[in-house]
């Protein structure tokens, strides 16, 4: 985490210019060429005996190192040019006639004959080649062959590739053309792609490739080469760094599966990225892949799969994160949300597992996310957020993106059903000397094929050392270990834990769910035959105004069904408070604040009766309790127009189960701080627009202006106020060419300037 020197105080500054820089974004493409690819894939149709890879944004740079069977350049037509395997060469098809028809378009086309002395799978790509190509393989009889054996388009970005089993002592001809009436320089590679592993294990985690040795080198940049040796025994392992990447691949895993990997980075261009973002007055000027990101620098990236809609079998799908100095691993340690930045993720606006990215201080750390291939299968993108230092509004906690990487595991074969979305049991409560369980209870039957289905596990931990964020719990702070069955021994927790548990089911032949179970447990306690009674026979009274105090929710018992007030049941902790409503009550609020990531509700009534309830307010998230988006935001009920000497009851409690620490406030809230003031030239006018925080609403906002950046708000720099999150100064930059800006909110007599 690198810090920058900060201006002392809480002011905001905005600076306008009156000329803006534009936003010069580099590339490695034209945009005349990125539309001829996005038509060209809109007008084609896949073949599903094809091997299926798009990557829109990269190119393949450097030929292949020559190797095999000398400079020949393909034959114009028969006979073929006769080569021995393995074998990478270069040749031109410009100038050349077109000959074959059978998988070309019309453009010119050369063609070689090898005679396969061995039995196996062999891959037959252009990758190297400087234009669109088409490839075909052919055999049977003389040149050019009677019959097709594969026909492909676009394998390697726009280079073609075909991986076939071919029979030994047999004759095939091989076809180099281009697509629709495209020629160019060519690159042909053939060879016997499964001679061994390529194991990339400085990736952060274990991953080992079937491969020949120079695509693991040329192709994947690959950590080590080890020729028939497993995984386990060749690939070491370095846990969370990613300072290497696994190039983007298709490769055929040895259980018959494919796995597809897509990278979104800097160099990415629509419709997986569109460039660099400008922020006129942020902490940057951009923000984006490759650049230090703010919390003003939140931006979005997409991933594709083009076999999304081919009927092929998806077993899994993840997208990888590999950023650099996030400060999540210095929360742990310190436990001090305050002194560090969070940056939390969302994968098609729905906050991922885990939420937050991993990582620590000038260190690049990789984030797994399981995402449901249901999120994947509905037009072949995957749209992903990230909210930079979601607690702090500083110019001084930073997180470089270095790259994302979609990874989907699938099978071709069609016509397998993956299984229901698991249902299961969850826990009211759980004591320090408790087993955390999830029971699985159905659905019966479990897969719609009749398969046999199991279940993965994958566990997280919140607690205050992890900011109250969710961590995998293997990397938890207090009791690091990797828990992958149904159940955490009470060995592995301390009190004051929060649990979640995702489920997928898989079946019989590796496909899982398209959506997970995922159940939230209860806060750990003590004991959950001691819980504490706070209720109306032990009730808690607040005697002066105003009133603060924080509170464990989850160390007291559940009394009350609250749903006559709220509209949902509730079987969380309950507490309760009395008070007498004071005098001057215009501007007074009780305000219930979750101090971590859960739901909490709040209700404000005449009665201590659950057998006659007189709501005055009830607030609670009403998604309820199986919709998250409601954890963590305060919830406040106003207490204007009560009529003086009134004696009310304030009950606070969770959703659905929901427990947790918690503050209390009773009084005048403060002005809210002003979040995301940005400034936008139109014509001569200056357009400010800004945001609030919470949910605590000002009585209005005053604008200042001035041509000293340094300058103290005065009522002689006043222009003007509005109850708007915007204004509009007309005309200003007639007169001048800058202006400084200061924006406060108040609340009665109270300003809170920025």
């Amino acid at each position: 985490m690198r810090r920058r020197a900060l201006v002392a105080g809480m002011l905001l500054l905005v600076f306008i210019y009156a000329a803006f820089a534009q936003d010069v974004l580099p590339t490695d493409r034209t945009k005349a060429e990125l539309q001829y690819i996005k038509e060209k894939k809109e007008r084609d149709t896949l073949s599903l005996n094809d091997p299926i890879y798009l990557q829109l944004e990269k190119t393949r740079a450097d030929a292949a190192t020559r190797s095999g069977g000398g400079t020949d350049q393909g034959a114009d037509y028969c006979p073929a040019i006769y080569i021995q395997v393995p074998y990478t060469d270069s040749g031109s098809t410009v100038n050349m006639s077109n000959d074959f028809f059978d998988c070309g378009d019309g453009s010119p086309d050369v063609i070689y004959n090898f005679y396969c002395y061995a039995s196996g799978t062999y891959e037959i790509n252009l990758m190297g080649s400087n234009y669109d190509t088409k490839l075909e393989v052919r055999s049977g009889g003389t040149c050019p062959g009677s019959y097709q054996l594969g026909c492909n388009d676009d394998y390697y970005g726009l280079q073609s590739a075909l991986v076939l089993d071919l029979a030994a002592n047999t004759d095939y001809y091989v076809i180099v053309e281009g697509y629709g009436y495209y020629s160019g320089d060519y690159v042909l590679n053939i060879f016997q792609p499964y001679a061994g592993r390529c194991c990339l294990g400085t990736h952060g985690y274990q991953y080992c490739m079937l491969t020949d040795e120079r695509y693991c080198y040329e192709v994947l940049n690959g950590y080590e080469w080890t020729e028939g040796l497993t995984c386990d025994s060749a690939c070491p392992v370095i846990p969370g760094l990613c300072n290497e990447i696994i190039e983007d691949s298709l490769v055929q895993n040895p259980d018959g599966s494919w796995t597809f990997i897509q990278t979104t980075d800097e160099n990415s261009r629509p419709p997986l990225y569109d460039g660099w973002i400008y922020i006129p007055y942020g902490c940057d000027v951009y923000t984006g892949f490759g650049r230090e990101c703010w919390f003003d620098g939140d931006f979005g990236w997409a991933h594709y799969w083009p076999g999304w809609n081919q009927g092929y079998t998806v077993q899994s799908v993840q997208v990888l994160i590999c950023a650099g100095d996030v400060d999540l691993y210095g929360c742990l340690l310190a436990g001090d949300p305050t002194a560090y930045e969070i940056d939390s993720v969302f994968a098609d606006s729905i906050p991922t597992n885990p939420a937050y990215l991993y990582g620590g201080d000038e260190i690049n750390a990789l984030t797994v996310l399981d995402i449901p291939p249901s999120s994947l299968l509905d037009d072949g993108f995957i749209n992903m957020w990230v909210n930079f230092d979601c607690l702090h509004n500083y110019c001084w906690l930073r997180t470089v993106m270095n790259w994302s990487q979609l990874v989907v595991t699938y099978r071709t074969q069609g016509g397998n059903n993956p299984p229901f979305q698991p249902t299961g049991e969850t826990m009211t409560c759980i004591g320090a000397d408790s087993t955390i369980r999830i029971n699985i209870t159905g659905p019966t039957p479990a897969d719609p094929d009749a398969d046999n289905v199991s279940y993965t596990y994958r566990w997280f931990v919140a607690n205050s050392l992890t900011c109250w964020a969710f961590v995998d719990d293997e990397n938890s702070p207090t009791r690091p270990v990797n828990h992958t069955g149904n159940c955490v021994p009470p060995t592995d927790f301390d009190v004051g834990d929060i649990w979640r548990v995702q489920v997928y089911a898989v079946d019989e032949h590796g496909t899982q769910s398209w959506y997970p179970l995922i159940v939230d447990f209860p806060q750990v306690v003590q004991s959950c035959s001691n819980c504490e009674n706070i209720d109306c026979e032990n009730i808690i009274v607040i005697n002066s105004i105003p009133w603060t105090s924080s509170f464990d929710l989850c160390q007291f018992c559940n009394h009350y069904d609250l749903s006559p007030c709220t509209g949902g049941v509730s079987d969380a902790p309950d507490m309760v408070f009395e008070m007498v409503v004071p005098e001057n009550n215009s501007d007074l609020s009780v305000i219930a604040t979750p101090l971590g990531n859960w739901d909490i509700a709040l209700v404000l009534s005449y009665s201590c009766s659950e057998s006659y309830w007189s709501c005055i307010c009830g607030q609670v998230y009403r998604g309820g309790p199986e919709n998250r988006e409601g954890a963590g935001e305060p919830e406040q009920c106003n207490l204007i127009n009560l009529p003086p000497d009134d004696v009310i009851f304030i009950f606070v409690s969770g959703n659905g189960t929901d427990c947790g620490p918690f503050s209390l406030f009773i009084g005048s809230p403060q002005p809210p701080e002003i979040q995301n003031l940005t400034i936008e030239r139109v014509n001569l006018d200056a357009c400010l627009s800004w945001s609030l925080p919470g949910i605590i609403t000002p009585d209005g906002f005053i604008i200042y202006r001035n041509t000293d950046p340094h300058f103290i708000p005065s009522s002689a720099d006043s222009i003007g106020s509005t109850t708007n999150n915007f204004w509009t100064d007309p005309g200003v930059l007639e007169a001048s060419d800058h202006y400084f800006y200061r924006v406060c909110s108040y609340r009665g007599t109270t300003q809170m300037t920025r």
